[in-house]
């Protein structure tokens, strides 16, 4: 990962760790994805973590980069559905200006997709946002 994604990634974590609700919810459990292995894990919890490769910048100023969200949760999509909300509330047309230059804006681009992992038995719902970094020094 690049220094510069590394920055925005651990501004993201920060907004989502800041908010109260969602801490509450989860109980601080609000990772990167490498960072985690899920079935030693309690949930519910968050992750996140970005695709390979960018979405075409609009200029050359401009830099777009796809991040997965993952709420999940033992209980059911309901729990799950409450944790997702509240990253969307954080994150959908969130702008960020850290104090080293890095300026970029976050939204969701897709609504949550449910799934299941019978394996470990956990219900997730997962939705895709787009980070434009828009400047950087």
């Amino acid at each position: 990962m690049s220094a510069i994604r590394s920055r925005v990634n651990a501004e993201i974590l920060q907004a989502l760790s800041n908010d109260r609700e969602l801490f509450v919810l989860t109980e601080g459990r609000i990772y990167d994805t490498e960072s985690v292995l899920l079935k030693d894990e309690d949930l519910p919890l968050v992750t996140m973590r970005y695709f390979q490769g960018s979405f075409p910048a609009v200029t050359h100023a401009v830099r777009r980069w796809p991040l997965q969200i993952q709420a999940y949760s033992s209980k059911g999509y309901e729990e799950a559905g409450e944790v997702h909300d509240r990253i969307t509330e954080v994150l959908h047309r969130k702008r960020f200006k850290r104090d080293d230059g890095i300026m970029f804006v976050t939204r969701q681009l897709s609504d949550p997709a449910e799934n299941y992992d019978e394996e470990l038995g956990d219900f997730i719902l997962s939705s895709l946002f787009r980070v434009d970094l828009i400047h950087s020094e």
